[in-house]
């Protein structure tokens, strides 16, 4: 997470603050690293602490099922991660070829 992080501010920073390139890649390792390292452990360990119990009130409200298997559709999921991950690979090499 940190890294395709990393990868987005050096991106999307000079977007939308108009600084340029050298200026964000200089602040990516001093601001940059420490804000989503703390941005990711917080997201994880929030997420380790409520999973089971908002999943235990979505089964017993009704909203998904009681069983543990999963079902045999397309994984939507690894679908999407893989999307992410080329547009990001596609801007990153815009950005490094002075197009973005």
């Amino acid at each position: 997470m940190v890294t395709v992080m990393m990868v987005w501010n050096y991106l999307v920073t000079p977007l939308y603050m108009g600084y340029p390139r050298e200026a964000v890649v200089e602040l990516l390792i001093p601001a940059f690293l420490p804000f989503n390292l703390l941005k990711s452990g917080l997201n994880a360990g929030i997420t380790f602490l409520l999973y089971k119990p908002v999943i235990t009130a979505l089964r017993k409200g009704g909203y998904i099922s009681m069983s543990e298997k999963q079902s045999q559709g397309k994984p939507t999921g690894l679908i999407l991660l893989a999307v992410v991950v080329i547009i990001t690979c596609i801007l990153f090499i815009l950005s490094m070829n002075g197009v973005i």
